[in-house]
């Protein structure tokens, strides 16, 4: 029986575990997108303008929330 494992941020440590088939997959946040959303947000509060002005829509939820894009990281992607 074998139970799936999946990690966050694909860490070498992560990454050298899928290889070996120890781990399933693990999910690499976007750092650099964050970092960009954060310091627009920021920018367009100091501007007065709504915090989420010029962030792609397919990203937002309502009026107060950011899906950042992440990335999949499994040994089947590296065959």
């Amino acid at each position: 029986r074998t139970i799936p494992v999946f990690g966050i941020d694909a860490t070498a440590a992560a990454v050298s575990k899928i290889n070996s088939g120890a781990m399933t997959g693990t999910v690499k946040q976007d750092g650099e997108g964050m970092a960009d959303t954060i310091t627009r947000i920021v920018t367009n509060l100091q501007s007065e303008k709504n915090a989420l002005y010029g962030i792609d829509e397919k990203n937002t939820v309502g009026g107060w929330r950011v899906n950042i894009p992440y990335s999949t990281y499994t040994a089947k992607e590296q065959a």
